[in-house]
C-alpha cells in the first residue's frame, strides 16, 4: 500500500494519524492507534489481530471483524490507500493555454503570490475576497492558476496540477488555500484551520466551524466590539502551533446576515453580491484599522452555534473533543515537517468550548467572558 509517508503523534490515549499524499487527517483512540502504528511497521492486519485476540481473551473472529471496521473506516477517510490517487485521473504534464479573467498578486506574509483564474465567476470571488492585500498581477514567487474545462476547474502550483472539483465553492477554497500556503516566506502554515480568528486586546480566538454557523457574524460582531480581524474562514496556524497568522482577506457575509452586520458596518449594503452555491454573499473589509499586522498567540478555541430558540450556553470541550471538531470541520494540515506535532500541541494546550447563543449580543458577552476566565486561570 502507498501509506509509507503516514505520520503519527501521540494524542491522548490515542494518536494523530497524517497521511500527505491524501491530506487526510485523523484522530484515533488507543487501540486504532496500536493498530495503526503496528500495520505501518510492517505487520498485517490479520497478524494484529491474532496478538489483540490471544492479550484480551478475544474470539479471533470478532477481534478480525473488528480490525475489518476499522480498516473500511480508514480507507474512507483516505488515511490508508492502495496507490497514489490524483483526484482527477491521468493529471495532464502541461497547463492549458488561458485567457485569464483575474489577475492579481497577493502579498501578506512575506512571500507574494500570483493568482490567476479563467471562469469568469470565480475570478470575480476570488478578486473580492483578496482586494484587500491584492494588486495587479506582476509576478510572484510563486503562482496559482485555475483553469476551467467542460465544467470541471483544475488548480495547479508553478505549473503542477494540484486539484480538480465541478464545484465552484471547493474551488474557492481549494485555490486561496493553495494561495495561502504559498505566501509563507519563511516556514509554511502548520495548519490552516476552517475559521474565523479575532484578537481581543492582543488575545487570538479561534471561532472554527462548518459553514452557516455564524462564526463570521460573530467575528464581525466582535470586531465591532473592539476586537480585530486575524482572518475570515481560512486561518492559518503559525507553524510553531503557537498564533495565527493574519491574513488581509474581506469577510464573506452571506445573506441572513445582511441585516445585522450591516448594522454594525452599513458599507456592507453598497458592497457587491456574489452567487456562490446556492448562497448569496457580500465581502466585508472592515478596515486597515481593524486588522492585526502580525501574528497573534492563540488563547481560546470556540464553536459556534447560533441558535434563536436557545439559552446561551457554553460547554468546556477535552483536547480530544476539540482536535476532533476541528477536524471535522476542514482543518487542512501543512507541509512543513513538525506540521502535525505543531497541531497536535495547539489542540492540547488551547481550551476549547462549543458556545450556543440566541442573539449576536449573548454570543459576543460569551467569547469575551471565556477569554477573561481562560486567562485568569493561567
Amino acid at each position: 500500500m502507498a501509506n509509507a509517508d503516514i505520520k503519527t503523534v501521540a494524542f491522548g490515549e490515542g494518536i494523530l494519524a497524517h497521511n500527505p499524499m491524501t491530506a487526510a487527517l485523523c484522530a484515533l483512540n488507543g487501540i486504532g492507534g496500536f493498530v495503526l502504528n503496528e500495520h505501518l511497521a510492517g505487520r498485517s492486519l490479520r497478524q494484529i489481530a491474532d496478538d489483540l485476540a490471544g492479550h484480551f481473551g478475544n474470539e479471533k473472529v470478532d477481534v478480525e471483524r473488528d480490525i475489518a471496521t476499522i480498516e473500511r473506516q480508514w480507507r474512507e477517510a483516505k488515511l490508508i490507500v492502495d496507490e497514489q490517487p490524483s483526484g482527477f485521473g491521468e493529471a495532464p504534464s502541461q497547463p492549458p493555454a488561458a485567457d485569464f479573467q483575474c489577475d492579481i498578486t497577493i502579498a501578506c506574509n512575506g512571500a507574494p503570490v500570483r493568482l490567476r483564474c479563467e471562469e469568469p465567476v470565480l475570478a470575480g470571488l476570488l478578486e473580492a475576497v483578496t482586494a484587500p492585500a491584492g494588486r495587479p498581477g506582476d509576478g510572484g514567487q510563486a503562482v496559482v492558476d485555475v483553469f476551467y474545462r467542460d465544467g470541471v476547474y483544475s488548480g495547479w502550483l508553478d505549473g503542477q496540477m494540484q486539484w480538480s472539483s465541478d464545484n465552484r465553492a471547493l474551488a474557492r477554497h481549494w485555490t486561496l488555500r493553495e494561495a495561502i500556503s504559498a505566501s509563507f516566506a519563511a516556514a509554511p502554515p502548520a495548519a490552516i484551520l476552517h475559521a474565523s480568528g479575532i484578537s481581543l486586546g492582543g488575545d487570538g480566538v479561534v471561532m472554527a466551524a462548518t459553514s452557516g454557523s455564524g462564526k463570521t457574524t460573530l467575528a464581525c460582531g466582535l470586531i465591532a466590539a473592539g476586537g480585530k480581524l486575524i482572518s475570515d474562514d481560512l486561518l492559518p496556524l503559525c507553524a510553531d502551533g503557537e498564533a495565527l497568522a493574519p491574513l488581509p482577506f474581506a469577510l464573506s457575509v452571506k445573506s441572513g446576515s445582511w441585516p445585522i452586520v450591516g448594522d454594525l458596518f452599513p458599507a456592507l449594503h453598497q458592497s457587491p453580491i456574489f452567487g456562490n452555491r446556492t448562497l448569496h454573499i457580500r465581502y466585508l473589509w472592515p478596515g486597515e484599522a481593524h486588522g492585526e499586522k502580525t501574528p497573534v498567540p492563540a488563547r481560546l478555541i470556540v464553536l459556534p452555534r447560533w441558535d434563536r430558540q436557545a439559552s446561551a450556553a457554553t460547554t468546556a470541550l477535552s483536547p480530544n473533543e476539540a482536535v476532533a471538531l476541528l477536524i471535522e470541520t476542514g482543518t487542512r494540515l501543512g507541509d512543513g515537517e513538525g506540521a502535525l506535532a505543531a497541531f497536535a500541541r495547539f489542540c492540547e494546550r488551547v481550551p476549547a468550548y462549543a458556545i450556543t447563543y440566541p442573539d449576536l449580543g449573548a454570543g459576543i458577552d460569551l467569547v469575551k467572558a471565556l477569554l477573561i476566565d481562560v486567562k485568569d486561570r493561567d
